[in-house]
C-alpha cells in the first residue's frame, strides 16, 4: 500500500524523498523482488466492503493488479523525476536477511463483495509524488526522518 502521508521508511515515500534531495536510491540485492502496489484509497474501500458486506470470522485478502520488481519501481520513479540515466541514481545494497522474492495474494473473496481496484499505479504515484513535493517532512512527523531514508533504516522507537 502506498500514498500520501505514508511514513518515509517504506520504499515509495523513501525513494521519493531521496530523489527530491538528489540522492541515489538504495536497492536491496539485485532488485528482482516483486511487489504489488495498491493506492491507499483502494485499500480503504476494500476495508469498507469487508466491514459492510463480509462475513464475520472470514479472512479477506486485498491485493493489486499493479505488480513490478523493486528495480522496475526504482527506474520508473527516477524517470518521473526527469532523470535520463537511471543507473546514476541506483545504489545496490546488501539484501535484507529475509526478503521474499514475491508475495502472491489471492483477493477473489474481497472482489466477490464488489470491490475492485480503481486507482492505477500511474495515477496513484503521481498523486503521491505531488503530496511529498509539498510536504515538510520535519513538520509532518515532528522529527528528522533522515535516518529512515537509509538502505537499512533504524526506525525511531516512539513510532
Amino acid at each position: 500500500m502506498y500514498g500520501p502521508h505514508q511514513y518515509p521508511e517504506k520504499v515509495i515515500p523513501k525513494w521519493i524523498c531521496l530523489l527530491q534531495q538528489g540522492k541515489k536510491l538504495p536497492v536491496h540485492g539485485n532488485g528482482s523482488n516483486v511487489r504489488a502496489f495498491l493506492y491507499v484509497s483502494d485499500a480503504v474501500r476494500a476495508f469498507d466492503a469487508i466491514v459492510h458486506k463480509g462475513n464475520v470470522g472470514e479472512i479477506y485478502n486485498i491485493s493489486s493488479t499493479d505488480e513490478m520488481t523493486n528495480l522496475e519501481l526504482c527506474e520508473y520513479l527516477i524517470k518521473l523525476f526527469g532523470i535520463k540515466d537511471p543507473s546514476l541514481f541506483i545504489d545496490y545494497t546488501e539484501d535484507r536477511k529475509i526478503n521474499d522474492l514475491r508475495y502472491f495474494i489471492d483477493d477473489q473473496k474481497v472482489r466477490k463483495l464488489g470491490w475492485s481496484q480503481k486507482i492505477g499505479f500511474e495515477e496513484g504515484i503521481k498523486k503521491t509524488i505531488d503530496w511529498y513535493r509539498n510536504c515538510d517532512l520535519q513538520k509532518t512527523w515532528g522529527e528528522n526522518v533522515s535516518s529512515v531514508l537509509q538502505a537499512h533504516p533504524k526506525i525511531p522507537s516512539k513510532l
